[in-house]
């Protein structure tokens, strides 16, 4: 064979030697240590390629074997070493990164993905044995990349060492590495025909194994000793840079004293110019300023001299002790609060009372510090005078306590006097006046003067008359209340506009000449109301605003209380509305109850006066049964007349209202009233000349004049005088009296006056009530002034009473005047005499059994032709049937059904329209059936009625006359 071939196997031979020496070395060394392991996994790795690679070419040269499979093993185990030599690398040179050794472990998964297609022969196709005696291979581009990546593990780990190695001063590591790489990238990636491959791995080998049996590197003693040589470095050098901190610290300090006492020589010339300074700065200061040694003044300043009115000489005299500056009953704590400062405590400002040389008292706050003072201690004191702040203090407290007593009042009169007595607290003369802008007065609220110790009060001492002022020669004032300045006066003057009453002068003394006062006006959302004055000798303009406080305090309490008293009048108003509202409601509701009951009561006396009215008119004069039927007539029509009291107050009766004139009615039944009443009773009428016409209906309106004049007499049963008055009036606004809201417009009133027993409050508010009454039970219903209440609203008017017990009673009845043209009219009503019977087809629609019989036999006796029918759909069936031959239609105008007696007649009235209607009914509930009812040219009959009427009115209607 060539010399290659054998230079080729040698080489292998030697690298696989070394390599297992040098993984059997570290093995024996020390397996315990992480590169130690990642280290034999190396060189197990190269060892493992290099028997690989001798295997091969014995094979080839022999002839024998499976070459593919050795070259795949082979490469395989040079694949292992990119990644175990750089997880080496990164433990022996304590590199921690995780990316590094993400990435060596994704070198393993990739080297086991790249297994497959290598041992599957699809990464080197041909391998031959060439005839220098190298190893041709026929390597695809996939074995290429796989041999990248190898080369780019390896030179990561010598960048590593190249960078981070030169620490631990290991050159034979990069050095083999290098070498092992180019001979990999030569003679495996390039395939140049030349044992290169083998060549560099047997040298790497040697240097690496030279290197590690040269340095030990992997003995523990030596790891610990270079380890102790490294701290021990450290060390020295922390030692150098403490040593070199100290001598700068040294440095430093020594500078720092130097400096101290250049400072120091400074300082005390700083001492002597500030003691100069204070002195300067002390005879200049507002406060007080002393030093105190032992109970003596050995310093004060200029300030002490003009305040306490001593000199200094006198200050500074040995037998001159502090105390003599001391209000007598502060003495005591100035001593206890001297001693414990000298003992070294602190203690706060405190307030205390000086005295002048001339015996004023000064309030002063005190501000101490202990010194020391000729070397001894001293107290340095700085005293202000709060004389001023204090008297502020006080104006404060007692405008506060007025604000408070105001804030207690709900009455608009007591506000200006409450805060006036709480001013006279202040020791000053004070005013508090209201302003008139239309007449620029002032009139006097309270006033007190302090000279005299009088006080006036407007509005608590009936004998004094109000006192004002004018503005006319007070020009201070004037501009306080017409620019609202708060203004300090000097001199001025008040003028009063009246002359003053006697004895009423000594209690405003002080008003009519203004010195030294303070004006402030009252101020209630933008408008002035008033104006306060202060007078002392003490005020200055420094409490202008103290009193300008308290005016707005006033003003507001003053707001307030009117606000509470609008308030009150809403809450009054609300309350009569009301009340209004729950007896409109309680009548109308007591007004249906009794039309309900009216309407069932009245069929059934149309029954009862029917029938008795047939009977009687049959028998004979002297039959024996004539007096009791006349009894139960008499009951009969008594019940008539308590129904029709009943639909009077509830508003459900027919009416039939004409302009008529009160005055007519009044003298129609005057004489009726006259008996009713008796002889003991005196009866008085009085006439509007020109009374204005009403409408209503004349018949109600008699009822109603009766019903007062029955009730009138029972309230005089002694005797008395009753009144009766008409007039024309006229409201120009509504108007309430809790009961009735009036609106605005003429009227014609009726009033009806007693002087009889008269009404308490509680009796009043029942008196409009249904079946309320204060007389026996066997002598009254309760139903006569409900009745006139009703006829009254039905009307569209209003009544009203007055009454006071034993002073009589008044009741008052509003009518809506019509057009005054019509004077004394009065109702004629026409009747055609003549035969009352007839021959025409009636129809009669009523739905009570008992009234229908009734009428249809009243109507065939006096030849009529009855077609009766019980409801409306009987009707319209009837009126289908014979269709116009029907001549007149009764109906009652409330009926079960879909239709009423209105609604039938109008249905009927199209398809037979010469038909007549006669309506009749006993009570009506529906407010537009009942209007209806009252419009002219309405035939209508209100139930109970006797035959004839019924008669009558058919014939009336029949015949077209004027029932």
């Amino acid at each position: 064979m060539p010399f290659l071939f054998w230079l080729d196997i040698a080489a292998l031979s030697v690298s696989t030697v070394v390599a297992c020496a040098i993984f059997l070395l570290i093995i024996i060394s020390n397996p315990r240590l992480s590169h130690n392991r990642y280290f034999a996994g190396f060189v197990f790795s190269v060892a493992g390629w290099t028997i690989c690679g001798l295997l091969l070419r014995l094979s080839l040269w022999i002839g024998k074997g499976n070459p593919h499979l050795l070259l795949n093993i082979g490469i395989f185990f040079i694949c292992l070493t990119g990644s175990l030599l750089l997880l080496f690398t990164t433990r022996y040179l304590s590199v921690k990164s995780v990316i590094i050794d993400i990435c060596a472990y994704a070198g393993f998964i990739i080297l086991a993905v790249y297994a497959i297609p290598l041992f599957q022969n699809k990464v080197i196709e041909n391998i031959v044995l060439a005839p220098n005696g190298t190893v041709l291979l026929d390597v695809n581009p996939w074995g290429l990349i796989g041999g990248m990546l190898v080369i780019g593990y390896i030179l990561w780990a010598y960048i590593l060492f190249w960078k981070r190695g030169k620490r631990k001063r290991e050159i034979f590591f990069p050095i083999s590495l290098i070498i092992f790489v180019c001979g990999y990238f030569l003679g495996g990636i390039l395939e140049i025909p030349l044992p290169i491959l083998s060549i560099t791995n047997t040298v790497s080998m040697g240097i690496l194994g030279y290197g590690i049996f040269k340095r030990q590197i992997f003995n523990p003693l030596k790891n610990i000793m270079e380890e102790l040589e490294q701290e021990v470095e450290e060390r020295t050098r922390e030692l150098k840079s403490a040593y070199a901190e100290i001598e700068k610290r040294v440095d430093d300090r020594t500078r720092e004293l130097r400096k101290e006492v250049a400072e120091r020589r400074k300082t005390e010339e700083v001492l002597r110019e500030s003691e100069a300074k204070f002195r300067n700065l002390a005879e200049q200061s507002p406060n007080m300023i002393f030093i105190n040694r032992k109970g003596k003044i050995v310093y004060a300043n200029k300030k002490c001299e003009e305040i306490m009115g001593y000199s200094r000489e006198e200050l500074y005299n040995p037998y001159f002790f502090f105390y003599r500056l001391i209000a007598e009953d502060n003495i005591e704590m100035i001593k206890e609060k001297y001693a414990r400062h000298i003992k070294g405590e602190n203690i706060p400002a405190y307030e205390y009372t000086l005295v002048t040389k001339d015996g004023r008292q000064i309030e002063a706050i005190n501000t101490t510090t202990l010194i020391r003072y000729d070397g001894e201690d001293a107290i340095l004191g700085i005293v202000t005078d709060i004389t001023k702040r204090k008297r502020t203090e006080r104006i404060l407290n007692a405008l506060h306590e007025a604000a408070l007593a105001m804030e207690q009042t709900y009455s608009l009169d007591e506000v200006f006097t409450i805060a006036g007595m709480k001013l006279k607290n202040l020791d000053c003369s004070c005013a508090l006046f209201i302003y008139d802008r239309a007449t620029q007065m002032l009139l006097v609220e309270y006033c007190f003067d302090r000279k005299s110790g009088k006080e006036f009060l407007i509005n608590r001492d009936e004998t004094l008359i109000p006192v004002r002022f004018s503005l006319k020669e007070s020009k201070t004032i004037k501009e306080a209340l017409l620019k609202r300045k708060n203004i300090f006066i000097n001199s001025d003057i008040l003028t009063p506009s009246e002359p003053i009453k006697e004895g009423v002068y000594e209690y405003m003394e002080f008003l009519f000449v203004l010195e030294n006062a303070i004006a402030v006006p009252l101020i209630a959302e933008d408008v002035v109301i008033g104006l306060l004055i202060i007078r002392s000798d003490d005020l200055s303009e420094e409490d202008i605003p103290a009193i300008s406080a308290f005016t707005c305090q006033v003003a507001a309490a003053w707001r307030k209380s009117s606000l509470l008293c609008d308030l009150k009048a809403k809450v009054l108003e609300l309350k009569q509305t009301q009340q209004q509202l729950i007896h409109t409601r309680k009548m109308e509701a007591i007004g249906k109850l009794a039309g309900s009951i009216a309407h069932d009561f009245n069929n059934l006396l149309t029954v009862i006066v029917g029938y008795t009215h047939l009977i009687i008119s049959q028998l004979p004069p002297d039959d024996p049964n004539l007096d009791e039927l006349s009894g139960i007539k008499k009951a009969a029509d008594q019940a008539v007349e308590l129904t029709s009291q009943l639909l009077a107050f509830s508003r459900k009766q027919v009416m039939n209202p004409q302009k008529i004139n009160l005055n007519t009615i009044i003298e129609s039944i005057r004489v009726m009233i006259g008996s009713l009443i008796g002889e003991q009773i005196r009866l008085v009428v009085y006439h509007e000349k020109d009374l204005n016409c009403i409408k209503a209906d004349e018949g109600q309106l008699k009822q109603v004049l009766l019903n007062l004049a029955i009730n009138a007499r029972d309230a005089m049963m002694q005797g008395g005088r009753l009144t009766i008055k008409t007039e024309n009036v006229h409201f120009s606004s509504p108007w309430s009296d809790g009961i009735n809201d009036v609106p605005a417009g003429e009227y014609v009133v009726l009033s009806v006056s007693d002087n009889g027993i008269g009404m308490d409050p509680e009796v009043q508010s029942h008196i409009f009530e249904p079946f309320y009454t204060t007389k026996e039970k066997s002598k009254g219903t309760g139903l006569g002034l409900s009745t006139v209440y009703g006829i009254v609203k039905q009307s569209k008017g209003h009544i009203t009473v007055s009454s006071q017990p034993n002073k009589g009673t008044t009741f008052k009845l509003y009518f809506p005047a019509r057009v005054p043209d019509v004077k004394n009219v009065s109702v004629q009503h026409h009747h055609r005499d003549g035969k009352i019977s007839g021959s025409e087809t009636i129809l009669l629609v009523e739905d009570e059994q008992l009234v229908s019989s009734l009428l249809h036999n009243v109507l065939e006796k006096n030849g009529y032709r009855v077609l009766p029918a019980a409801n409306a759909e009987e009707a319209m069936k009837i009126v289908r049937k014979h269709n116009k031959s029907i001549d007149l239609l009764i109906t009652d105008v409330i009926m079960p059904g879909k239709l009423n007696g209105y609604e039938l007649a109008a249905k009927i009235i199209k398809r037979i329209p010469q038909v007549r209607v006669i309506y009749m009914s006993g009570y009506i509930d529906n407010p537009l059936v009942l209007e209806g009812m009252q419009n002219p040219g309405i035939n209508f009959l209100q139930k109970p009625f006797e035959p004839t009427v019924i008669v009558k009115k058919v014939r009336s209607v029949m015949d077209g006359d004027d029932f």
